[in-house]
C-alpha cells in the first residue's frame, strides 16, 4: 500500500468516525482533497490501478451520504429574526 493510498484512507476513516459536527465538514473536505490528489496521481502515472480508483469512487459516495445525513440532523432555520415560536 502506498503512502498516498494510506493517507486518503486514514482521512476517510477520520471523517466517518468524527462525532463532532463542527469538525465533520473539515474532515470530509480533507478526505476529498486527498482522494482527488490520489486520483490525479493514478491518472498521470499511467498506472492501471482500477481497483483503487473504484474504491475511491465508492468512498466518495459514502462521504456524500454522510454529508446528507449530517445536514438532516442540523436544526432547520425556518424562523426569521424577530419571530417567536408558538405552540
Amino acid at each position: 500500500m502506498s503512502n498516498r493510498q494510506n493517507t486518503w484512507q486514514q482521512l476517510y476513516e477520520a471523517a466517518v468516525l468524527e462525532t463532532d459536527d463542527d469538525k465533520l465538514n473539515d474532515r470530509i473536505l480533507a478526505a476529498r482533497h486527498a482522494m482527488a490528489a490520489r486520483l490525479h496521481e493514478l491518472g498521470t502515472n499511467g498506472n492501471s490501478a482500477h481497483t483503487e480508483q473504484h474504491e475511491i469512487a465508492n468512498v466518495l459516495t459514502s462521504l456524500r451520504v454522510l454529508e446528507n445525513e449530517r445536514l438532516r440532523k442540523l436544526p432547520r432555520r425556518t424562523h426569521q429574526a424577530g419571530e417567536t415560536a408558538t405552540g
